[in-house]
Parts: structure tokens; C-alpha cells; sequence
């Protein structure tokens, strides 16, 4: 302890002692705070960190950080899309109609967006795990709420 002599008494030592447990408890929790912000920093919103970040998360067991692909039981798959065609505006010169089709849908991007996910994440069937811990950990990295959860059989 750095006190000079004159204040080493058991008092003033225990004093001292009792002013630092604050600053001890604020730098552990900064430290853990810190380890906590570069994770998220590292593993950002690229499907294979994301991928990686979901696998520790829920401690899948046999997954080996080192041989993700190989070992991953959580992943990310591409999510359901229409094949879309242009309809022109009158501005474009272009024909307004479209030939050869009999039923024709025509989705705005809202109501795209609200019936075709983005991506999926598909999770074993043999996980246990609460839906809304997924969402919120995926919403973590990725500000969507465009995605979909599904199970499957390894």
C-alpha cells in the first residue's frame, strides 16, 4: 500500500482499503463491459460471424469456433423471394402492361417485405431455446425484424 508511514495505523489502512472497493468494482465492470463491445465489434453483420456469434451464444455442443463451417449447427440460410419484373411508368416509354401472364400480383415493397423474409435462420430441432432470446440476439447485428425462425432435423 503506498500511505506514507505516518498513516499506516489498521484504521486508516482499512479506510483506504474500503475507498478503493468502489474503483475495483467500476474497472471490473468497465473491463467486462469492453470485452463485451469488442465481441460485437468483431463479429458484425456478415452471415458468417453472425453465424459464429449465434453458435456461442447458445453453446452449441460440438461446435468448434476454428472449423465453423464444418461444425456449425445454427446457420443462415437465403430467404424467400418472388421473381419480380418492372412495370414501367409512362415517363420511361416503355410498354405499362405485361404479356403472356394470367394471374399477375402486384406487391408494394411494404407488403414484400412483410410476406417474404430477408433470410432464415434455421436452428436444430434438438435446441432449446427461447424465441425471443434468437430475435433478440440476431437483432443484435442486424436492425431487421424481416427474418424468419425455422427448425430442422440434423
Amino acid at each position: 500500500m503506498l500511505l506514507p508511514l505516518k498513516l499506516r495505523s489498521t484504521i486508516s489502512t482499512a479506510w483506504a482499503k474500503v475507498m478503493f472497493v468502489g474503483f475495483k468494482s467500476l474497472h471490473v465492470s468497465k473491463q467486462t463491459w469492453r470485452a463485451t463491445q469488442r465481441y460485437r465489434a468483431i463479429h458484425n453483420a456478415q452471415v458468417v460471424y453472425l453465424e459464429k456469434a449465434l453458435n456461442e451464444y447458445f453453446q452449441i455442443v460440438g461446435y468448434d469456433p476454428s472449423d465453423h463451417t464444418g461444425t456449425r449447427k445454427i446457420y443462415i440460410d437465403a430467404g424467400e423471394q418472388l421473381d419480380q419484373q418492372y412495370i414501367y411508368l409512362q415517363t420511361d416509354l416503355q410498354p405499362l402492361f405485361i404479356s403472356g401472364v394470367d394471374d399477375v400480383f402486384i406487391y408494394s415493397r411494404a407488403e414484400h417485405d412483410a410476406y417474404f423474409a430477408h433470410f432464415i435462420v434455421k436452428v436444430p430441432d434438438t435446441l432449446v431455446f427461447e424465441q425471443a432470446e434468437l430475435i433478440s440476439q440476431v437483432q443484435l447485428y442486424i436492425n431487421t425484424r424481416n427474418f424468419k425462425i425455422k427448425t430442422y432435423t440434423p
